[in-house]
């Protein structure tokens, strides 16, 4: 008499592909298939196989152990202030639903620790008057140092300060040509930057949403 095998349960094979996982101040660390760490990139994280698709394990420890799915667009955050070190953590007590902004300030990445400095390399403060943002890499530039180093710039060519269309109050989108608003380029061209705001703002948007949904 042939015996049938009983298939086991998702969360029956999932929890058997854990570590230790009694004590819910611990990380419960995930042993299969996991994405490969990449030197100064992105971390591993557990892969598990649900039918015929591969879902990220921490995320799925969640959903189980909640009864919740996760909704679109939002991340599952390693919360360090609960005790967790690592991604491959499946823990439910050590994570968090977040946006993905929030989940990107709360790493120690390059980009986080200089976006939350409140002075340039010269102690000029990251103000909303004093700090202009490029619309394309979203960088940070002092205003006051980007000044002195124009000036400099077109001390050391011989080039004159005056800029072309000088005679220009107002840019095409009516914002003022003040010494406030205004960018000079080291070509000698003028900028607006309340434009450069709305562009960078456009960009950032743009981005944020082609971002978010992504699941990390």
């Amino acid at each position: 008499m042939k015996i049938k095998k009983t298939r086991k349960s998702v969360e029956q094979r999932f929890w058997e592909k854990v570590g230790p996982h009694d004590d819910p101040t611990k990380c419960w660390l995930w042993t299969a298939y996991a994405t490969k760490s990449k030197s100064g990139g992105r971390a591993p994280y557990g892969r598990f196989r649900v039918g015929k698709k591969k879902v990220q394990a921490h995320r799925l420890s969640y959903e189980m152990y909640y009864h919740v799915t996760i909704p679109e667009g939002m991340t599952i955050d390693h919360v360090k202030a609960r005790g967790c070190t690592s991604t491959l953590c499946v823990n439910p007590h050590h994570l968090e639903v977040v946006t993905l902004r929030v989940n990107i300030f709360r790493g120690d990445g390059v980009a986080v620790k200089n976006a939350k400095k409140m002075y340039c390399a010269q102690g000029h403060p990251f103000d909303e008057d004093n700090t202009y943002q490029n619309p394309t890499s979203g960088k940070r530039q002092c205003v006051v140092c980007t000044r002195v180093s124009q000036h400099k710039y077109y001390v050391e060519n011989n080039q004159d300060v005056g800029v072309p269309n000088a005679d220009k109050l107002f840019c095409p989108q009516g914002h003022p040509y003040d010494e406030v608003n205004t960018y000079v380029t080291p070509d000698g061209s003028r900028n607006c930057r309340a434009c450069g705001r709305i562009s960078a703002q456009k960009a950032r948007d743009i981005k944020k949403t082609q971002q978010e949904v992504c699941h990390v």
